[in-house]
């Protein structure tokens, strides 16, 4: 390539921005945790595309603290609060559905002298 060519090239893409950080250290935040919105507090931020959080969830050992996507957390407003309690909710409703006990009566088995004698 000559020195001319070269200069025409078009410049390489810029590396992304790393995003903003929605979320700001000690504040109070709903988080996930296997399909529920739990109460958590931010302990720290990674920067980054899209950024992570490092999350305490409130009254659980420091051992369940988790690293989450931004995805993963919300603001603490009112229809944030009725959307975890509805999770909460969920899955007791659906298992107590499946695993309810038939109320139908089951036909009791003859007993045994009545089938020995039909037959005999």
């Amino acid at each position: 390539l000559t020195p001319l060519a070269t200069s025409l090239a078009p410049p390489p893409p810029p590396h992304p921005a790393a995003m903003p950080a929605k979320f700001e250290k000690d504040e109070t935040v709903l988080a996930y945790h296997e399909k529920c919105l739990y109460d958590a507090k931010i302990i720290s931020h990674k920067p980054g595309t899209p950024p992570t959080y490092t999350v305490s969830f409130s009254g659980w050992h420091s051992s369940w603290n988790a690293q989450l996507p931004e995805s993963q957390i919300l603001k603490p407003t009112d229809a944030n609060y009725k959307k975890a309690a509805s999770l909460l909710r969920a899955p007791w409703e659906s298992s107590a559905a499946a695993t309810a006990p038939s109320r139908k009566r089951k036909t009791p088995d003859p007993p045994a002298d009545a089938a020995a004698a039909a037959a005999g």
